[in-house]
């Protein structure tokens, strides 16, 4: 309603063959979500969308420019866009105009940008100030006394914020979200995530690039970089193209466009319905956390492309009267006589639910811990997309034997681009073997499915046990090759307390280390994480050593000069 309601108050600025949209918000995941629904939702050819800096290319045939947000908190990062990059192309050719177009925004904000830029501005919701948390006029809290017990709640449970941010950017003290994006004007508190707080809101603006914003006393900043990844998100997500029901959906679940674009050559190969996909999506919501004679329910929905007559002969169980995903009762029964890690429910691309079948044998799938090998080589074979549901909240989604998608955490996580590329690269950074940290990874992987927690330290031996401590113990440790044979000692070591060293050759030296860098170290420390990760980072920044971090959360992180510059949520 807001794209719609938002494109009638643009419109009448714009000459409808001469103008040109771009994407204005500080992350680019979000403006590319709303741009993208609503050239869906207003059939806007997608030629019309461009960069920021490619605006002069285009300066002698357009008329009228918009650029394009989801949210206004208080409008500066907009006024510096226009001071740095309109302005001056406004006074080169005056009579173009340009539209600011916002789905929601403060009064604060829209007033500021009348008063400080030469915008039309156009918002298709304002917020009033009297919806400001704290404020002498707030219709939140109405007296003075239920605003200071607010604000203590807030700064008791905003301790992994920087103090200057925990009513959010500039002090907006927002309460806004949207299906795809919460801004970072909204408290933090119901967005940022921590080893200890799980939010409400688990999606929204980089705490990193938050944190050291807040700290260095900035607000938000809009790279011209953001808008081209924008741009080039937007452009990415037009082949093949879902309709816009199916994207909203997509964006609903996911909250990012990118793994929009991973499932839109899945449901547009499947050619899945809007309405099967919207039931496989609530279905996620009831079987992530189903219970069954007190033991989670572990199944897998797979959705096959149609025309497999031989699949009829591989179900050991079929519907005895026409099943479709959206009868609950029905599915969660099939449900809970399916275990996923060893078979699955098949449904069609129309949401019919064909049976259920046991999958084969097959090797270990890279990226994927050994108990999903089946299900991972199954919905290869079968050309499906497949939901596993591995109990406590935690689902793999996979497609083509890749895994595309892991909730775990309340939340769900991209596998990492490049993942396999990136360790490659570090071994040959830190001079350690071809290999090696594959193999650290592999094991990493199955004890971070198995809940168990780790670190590893790669590399610089010499360095590296200058700074620990170990464990006063009457056991000695004979020295082993980080290999298959020796797979299940190194576990056991492993998940005792300290680190485990491994050399670049790949021999496991000394187990039980604390990690002891010197206070002089200097780190890039993820917010949020705890001693584990300190330590590792540390250990890293004064070594020449890459430290893996196994959490019993499921995160694998990798540290490198005294940065994570890897993680994987399994």
């Amino acid at each position: 309603m807001l794209l719609h309601r938002l494109n009638s108050l643009v419109t009448p600025h714009v000459e409808s063959n001469s103008v040109l949209f771009v994407p204005c918000g500080s992350v680019a995941s979000s403006a590319t979500a709303m741009i993208y629904l609503f050239r869906q939702v207003n059939h806007i050819p997608s030629a019309k969308f461009v960069a920021l800096e490619d605006l002069a290319s285009h300066e002698l045939d357009v008329h009228s420019i918009v650029l394009l947000d989801d949210f206004a908190g208080t409008g500066h990062s907009v006024i510096r866009l226009w001071r740095d990059h309109i302005a001056p192309l406004q006074r080169q050719n005056p009579e173009r105009k340009f539209i600011f177009g916002c789905m929601v925004a403060h009064d604060t904000a829209v007033a500021a940008l009348h008063a400080e830029t030469g915008f039309v501005v156009e918002v298709a919701e304002v917020i009033p100030s009297s919806e400001r948390a704290f404020g002498e006029t707030s219709s939140i809290f109405q007296s003075m006394s239920e605003r200071e017990d607010a604000k203590l709640v807030i700064k008791k449970y905003s301790s992994h914020v920087p103090p200057r941010g925990i009513y959010g950017y500039s002090d907006t003290q927002s309460l806004v979200s949207f299906f795809f994006n919460t801004p970072d004007n909204t408290f933090p508190l119901f967005w940022m995530s921590s080893e200890k707080w799980k939010p409400l809101l688990p999606h929204g603006a980089d705490p990193m690039l938050f944190a050291s914003e807040i700290v260095a006393g900035r607000g938000p900043t809009l790279p011209t970089s953001a808008s081209t990844i924008a741009v080039q998100q937007l452009h990415d997500l037009d082949e093949p193209e879902i309709d816009a029901d199916s994207a909203v959906l997509l964006l609903q679940e996911f909250s990012t466009t990118n793994v929009l674009h991973r499932f839109q050559p899945i449901i547009a190969s499947l050619k899945l319905r809007t309405q099967p996909l919207g039931a496989l999506l609530r279905a996620t919501h009831k079987l992530r956390h189903a219970v069954h004679e007190q033991h989670s329910v572990r199944t897998a929905i797979f959705i096959v492309p149609d025309s497999q007559p031989t699949l009829q002969q591989r179900f050991y169980l079929k519907p005895t009267i026409p099943t479709f995903l959206t009868d609950d009762p029905l599915l969660r029964q099939m449900c809970e006589l399916v275990n996923g890690l060893r078979g699955a429910i098949v449904a069609s691309p129309a949401g019919e639910v064909l049976g259920a079948l046991t999958y084969n044998d097959a090797p270990a799938s890279p990226g994927l811990p050994e108990r999903l090998a089946n299900a991972a080589a199954e919905s290869k074979n079968l050309g499906a997309l497949a939901f596993v549901f591995v109990g406590n909240g935690r689902i793999t989604v996979l497609a083509g034997g890749e895994r595309i998608v892991t909730h775990r955490q309340s939340t769900w996580y991209l596998p990492p681009p490049r993942l396999f590329d990136t360790i490659r690269k570090a071994e040959q950074t830190h001079g350690i073997d071809d290999g090696i940290l594959r193999r650290v990874y592999d094991l990493s992987l199955e004890m971070s499915d198995s809940g168990e927690g780790a670190i590893f330290v790669v590399g610089d031996v010499p360095a590296v046990t200058a700074i620990c401590d170990t464990r006063p113990s009457a056991i000695t440790l004979n020295a082993m090759t980080f290999d298959a044979s020796n797979l299940a000692a190194i576990r056991a070591l492993a998940l005792q307390d300290g680190a485990l060293i491994v050399d670049a050759r790949g021999h496991v030296l000394r187990g039980m280390n604390m990690l002891r860098p010197p206070a002089s170290a200097v780190a890039d420390v993820p917010p949020g994480t705890g001693a584990r990760h300190s330590s590792a980072a540390k250990t890293t920044a004064v070594t020449d050593s890459v430290a893996v971090v196994v959490s019993s959360d499921g995160a694998i992180s990798f540290f490198g000069g005294g940065k994570r510059f890897l993680v994987d949520m399994t």
